[in-house]
């Protein structure tokens, strides 16, 4: 089954089109999203819903996929931001600034997530802020280091 996509088609577009090509009805608390899937890296990032497909598809590298799943997270947010006026956290992270695609390096940073501000320290929270980024022009990846050994046998 072959479906044409539109340049302007949307991340909430597709995934209907997809769980309507297969035949999947979708449950009351039920939740579906498209991921950009990097295999090297295994790791994966949850597509906004209004992110357009295209370009993200062509900006795609031959180890990347989108990938149409069941998103087990936006139900437990959406209980957890209904019980939170104002959302504050703070703790450790793995972050990555991606200048370019041969410098993806990884550190641990002490990070502050606080209303629409995202901000990096080097240190502890009372440390000064190294960087603040606006939320909106974060991407999150998640994932797992495969080659990482448990500290216990």
């Amino acid at each position: 089954m072959m479906t044409e996509i539109a340049a302007d088609m949307t991340v909430v577009k597709l995934v209907s089109v997809v769980l309507e090509l297969k035949g999947i009805q979708q449950a009351n608390e039920e939740f579906w999203s498209c991921y950009e899937v990097l295999e090297k890296e295994e790791m994966e990032r949850t597509l906004h819903y209004q992110e357009r497909v295209l370009p993200i598809y062509f900006s795609l590298s031959c180890q990347s996929h989108l990938l149409i799943k069941r998103n087990h997270f936006i139900f437990s947010i959406m209980r957890f931001l209904e019980d939170i006026e104002n959302l504050c956290k703070s703790g450790p992270l793995r972050v990555c600034e991606f200048k370019n695609e041969s410098s993806k390096n990884f550190h641990t940073r002490h990070c502050e997530l606080s209303g629409t501000t995202f901000k990096l320290h080097k240190e502890l929270q009372g440390s000064p802020c190294e960087r603040e980024y606006p939320v909106k022009e974060l991407k999150l990846y998640h994932g797992c280091r495969s080659k990482l050994h448990p500290p216990t046998p």
